[in-house]
């Protein structure tokens, strides 16, 4: 892969802003309550003894993926990213704003989930902009540096 060289347009700075601390709110939100963590786990897989330790592995392992295609198009401006973004984008954006709802309905962590969804929405709003479809689309060959 190669490193994209040059200032990036402002829309993918605010992307990788907001897909950051979408992540790091994720991150935070799941420390903060440790059990309730764990049983969010147990019930995706109940097989695993989900205690402290585990627990805090899974969440960071959750940041890191979290942070993958923000590498992707913020470092390398990958083409391909910028869908794979979106389309996984829109299912999340899917189910923060399903947990929003039923936040409301049964009257916690409000605040938090319309955080989350306003990030995650920003995001994929600022991928569709011509400032991020043109940096993602410009020539491979432009000035790349070869990553090692």
């Amino acid at each position: 892969m190669k490193v994209r060289r040059g200032t990036r347009p402002l829309a993918i700075r605010a992307f990788a802003g907001c897909l950051l601390l979408f992540a790091l709110i994720n991150l935070i939100a799941g420390l903060a309550d440790l059990r309730t963590s764990a049983a969010i786990l147990t019930d995706f897989w109940p097989s695993i003894d989900w205690d402290r330790d585990r627990t805090i592995i899974a969440l960071f392992t959750q940041f890191t993926i979290a942070l993958i295609p923000l590498v992707w198009i913020y470092v390398f401006a990958a083409g391909f990213a910028r869908w794979f973004v979106f389309s996984f984008g829109l299912a999340k954006l899917g189910w923060v704003l399903f947990s929003l709802f039923a936040a409301l309905w049964f009257g916690e962590g409000e605040l938090l989930r319309f955080t989350l969804a306003l990030l995650l929405g920003s995001a994929l709003v600022l991928l569709l902009m011509p400032g991020s479809r043109d940096w993602l689309a410009r020539d491979k060959n432009d000035d790349p540096v070869a990553f090692e």
